[in-house]
């Protein structure tokens, strides 16, 4: 500051950097809403998945239906000893 006090530029020193921090807060706010409305897509899209896993699977369930690819993995589990 001791160059810019000396040439008596204080004034236009001050004003450059107020602009320049309007502009940083202008995109701060513009990434902190974007990634705010990104996240809140993706919790969308992540939410309606396991809505409809959990229906298909109780749907499975009223109908009586086994969930024979769980019961596979298991005995192939089973029979190589856990390896």
């Amino acid at each position: 500051m001791l160059t810019v006090k000396a040439f008596n530029n204080e004034k236009y020193e001050v004003a450059q950097y107020d602009t320049t921090l309007k502009t940083y807060e202008k995109a701060s706010v513009k990434i902190a809403t974007s990634l705010a409305a990104l996240n809140s897509g993706q919790n969308l899209i992540f939410s309606s998945a396991l809505t409809m896993m959990m229906l298909l699977a109780a749907q499975g369930i009223v109908k009586g239906e086994s969930l024979d690819c769980l019961r596979d993995d298991a005995d192939w589990y089973r029979d190589n000893d856990g390896r």
